[in-house]
């Protein structure tokens, strides 16, 4: 607890350690103890380490990137959220052509689009409806209805993932009082008219096409809804990462195109293992050969602190592939024979050290379902 001192309190301190290797019993201990080098690491990472050579073909490059925040409306406790994605586009030949990048430089070179969300929180409702879960749901689905990525319609691409061309079936009602799992419904959405042509066969209430992402059964009456606001961001950003590859497909050149999200290859909450398994099955459809490339960056985590950990084993131009066994065996610690992250991510890991030495943990996106 702290007390006043000099018209003031005390502040906790932030190097409590140095206090405690201080004292004599302590540091006794610590005088036998010795780092230990790992012989298996050692061997696990000459087996997983490549040389590889820089790729120059890469000309066209989207970078995707999403954030959310929340705000309190009232003293009450009514609270809204936001969701940001921005997507820029520029070619590579174009910014290096006359030198060094510049901040300004880049702002005249890229195309840019975002996508812009607002979602309620406790103590909001959309156009009365009568609970926060159905004001989600239907502010959701009239927002995402009417937004497009390059020209491609989110909820085309969203049919696309479901492999439908027409409606998306939902195989439970998302009404709590209903949660009708016995029947399984087909869905319909004209993107332009917001029009709702579909009910619950059971209690009659409408349904939406974007209920599929299954985002609302994170929704709070009460206090913070930052989980579904984080879930609606990757769902966003999937569906961004999507529509820009058939847009690729459409008007670009795969080959020469990167497409880069910010953070890892995966959708983290919601219908996961729909969402993930989807995106796979999607991409095998819509890249040849591997192409576009896309990528996932990861910022921070355990992966990133493996890589740091094992920086001074790799060259300038190594990237480190790791496979299921060395996660599990150096990263995440735990027995286990199946795919890491299967129900959560449609990337796989790896590691490269750049030719400055810096160090970066990515995603490739998976090419298979299950049996890799």
């Amino acid at each position: 607890m702290p007390f006043e001192k000099d018209d003031s309190y005390e502040t906790a301190k932030t190097n409590t350690q140095k206090f405690i290797i201080q004292d004599p019993k302590i540091s006794r201990k610590l005088s036998n103890i010795e780092t230990i080098t790992f012989d298996e690491l050692e061997s696990d990472l000459e087996n997983n380490i490549y040389d590889i050579e820089p790729n120059s073909d890469i000309d066209t490059v989207y970078a995707v990137d999403g954030s959310y925040t929340e705000v309190e409306m009232d003293n009450n406790g009514s609270r809204i959220g936001f969701v940001l994605i921005g997507i820029i586009k520029f070619s590579t030949s174009d910014i290096y052509s006359t030198g060094s990048v510049t901040p300004r430089k880049l702002e005249e070179q890229v195309e840019k689009e975002r996508l812009q969300f607002i979602l309620p929180g406790a103590g909001v409702s959309f156009k009365q409806q009568e609970s926060l879960e159905e004001s989600f749901r239907r502010l959701f689905w009239e927002q995402l209805s009417n937004e497009e990525v390059f020209g491609i319609e989110l909820y085309d691409v969203l049919k696309q993932l479901c492999g439908e061309s027409e409606s998306i079936r939902i195989e439970n009602c998302p009404v709590p009082e209903c949660r009708d799992r016995d029947n399984t419904i087909n869905v319909y959405g004209e993107s332009e008219q917001q029009s709702l042509t579909s009910f619950c066969n059971t209690c009659k209430s409408p349904l939406y096409p974007s209920d599929k992402i299954d985002l609302y059964r994170y929704v709070k009456d009460y206090g913070s809804n930052e989980q579904v606001y984080r879930a609606s961001m990757s769902a966003l950003e999937n569906l961004t990462v999507a529509a820009i590859t058939e847009e690729v497909n459409r008007n670009g050149n795969p080959d020469t195109t990167a497409i880069i999200k910010d953070g890892p290859l995966s959708h983290h909450t919601g219908s996961e293992e729909w969402m993930s398994n989807n995106l796979i099955q999607y991409f095998d459809e819509k890249q040849e050969n591997g192409k576009p490339l896309i990528m996932g960056v990861k910022k921070s985590g355990q992966f990133n602190k493996h890589g740091e950990t094992v920086t001074d084993y790799l060259e300038r131009g190594n990237v480190l592939a790791l496979p299921n066994d060395y996660i599990y065996q150096h990263i995440r610690a735990t027995s286990s024979n199946s795919i890491y992250g299967d129900d959560i991510y449609y990337g796989k890991h790896f590691i490269y050290k750049n030719k400055n030495g810096e160090i970066y943990v990515f995603n490739l996106r998976r090419r298979k379902i299950k049996n890799e």
